[in-house]
């Protein structure tokens, strides 16, 4: 079945571009544009965890460690011994599973089209579950420790959120600036926001010198924003987010190594595909082909799964309950 690897390139050439028409539109995914971003800067041995097929996968790191400062110096050296530690990643494979009949498209108008059109859907529905998961993943990890002191709003000690008052919207995002440098994070921030978020941001962006207010100021510290359609807004917020430093979360992903070195046997093979929505990931193609007889008699039906397993990590932190995940959102009204 070597015409299967064909098939696939072909398929993937009039993906391009699908997804500006109208029916087939995608949802947006800007969460994992960004934890893919950061991958190489975050996990320093990357290809060692693609390439990690059935094998756990740790990564290592150093602790922190504080140390204890005195006014006397002496000949006798009690220090104190570092430590370091590791981390498991854990690996979610996304399967989604099509069928293309060879008859049926021989006699449809759209003929060729079907395989196409399968492969896109089947990818954008993977997308769609993984974008779930990269907010249900953040809830999960975001810190419970916030040292951030101010009147633009507080910490809520349950939802561990910070809530910025609805009548400071104007300078949220210097707030969140703000409340990571209070929690010795200086540099450049990753943020991902709400639909009323961006609206927000899309005002202070073009709020430059030549307004009577200069918000624009404000967005020189981001390395990246994106808008998620996946969040679950509260009735008393305007919208929510989550922001890091910048570098400071991942994804990876990986596929099985029949695929990737591709393999054919005759009754099935295993290929793989680049990502038609241009995210840089890459999926597994299995193919398997079945004389059938069903809606039409002789029949034979192609069928093809299409995987990636999925791992997110973020760079660990010792103390117990802090992590470099902050949630936040904008309230409706002041606190």
């Amino acid at each position: 079945m070597a015409h299967t690897n064909t098939a696939i390139l072909k398929a993937r050439e009039q993906l391009i571009g699908k997804h500006t028409e109208a029916e087939l539109r995608a949802e947006l995914h800007p969460f994992t544009l960004m934890l893919l971003k950061n991958q190489a800067g975050l996990f320093s041995n990357l290809q060692q965890i693609v390439d990690s097929e059935g094998v756990q996968t740790e990564a290592a790191y150093f602790e922190r460690s504080n140390k204890t400062v005195t006014n006397v110096r002496s000949a006798a050296i009690t220090g104190e011994v570092g430590s370091s530690n590791v981390r498991t990643l854990t690996f979610k494979p996304y399967v989604a599973s099509i069928k293309v009949s060879m008859k049926d498209a021989m006699h449809n108008v759209l003929g060729s089209g079907f395989l196409a059109h399968e492969l896109y859907s089947a990818i954008r529905s993977i997308h769609a579950e993984i974008e779930t998961d990269n907010i249900a993943w953040a809830e999960n990890n975001k810190t419970t420790v916030n040292n951030f002191i101010s009147r633009y709003g507080s910490f809520d000690a349950v939802s561990h959120t910070w809530a910025v008052n609805g009548s400071d919207k104007d300078q949220l995002f210097a707030v969140v600036q703000a409340m990571l440098a209070a929690n010795n994070y200086n540099n450049s921030l990753d943020i991902i926001y709400s639909p009323d978020i961006e609206i927000l941001a899309n005002i202070i962006k073009n709020s430059g010198a030549a307004n009577a207010n200069n918000l624009q100021y404000q967005m020189n510290g981001y390395a990246f924003s994106g808008v998620s359609n996946k969040f679950s807004v509260d009735a008393d917020e305007q919208g929510q987010f989550f922001a890091s430093e910048a570098g400071m979360m991942a994804m990876v992903g990986r596929i099985p190594k029949a695929n990737a070195i591709g393999v054919d046997k005759g009754i099935v093979d295993y290929s793989k595909m680049a990502d038609p929505f241009g995210s840089g990931l890459t999926f597994a193609i299995y193919h398997k082909a079945t004389a059938e007889d069903g809606t039409k008699t002789q029949d034979v039906s192609d069928a093809y799964q299409i995987s990636v397993d999925i791992a997110r990590g973020a760079a660990p932190l010792s103390n117990s309950g802090e992590t470099v995940i902050y949630k936040g959102s904008l309230l409706n009204s002041a606190v």
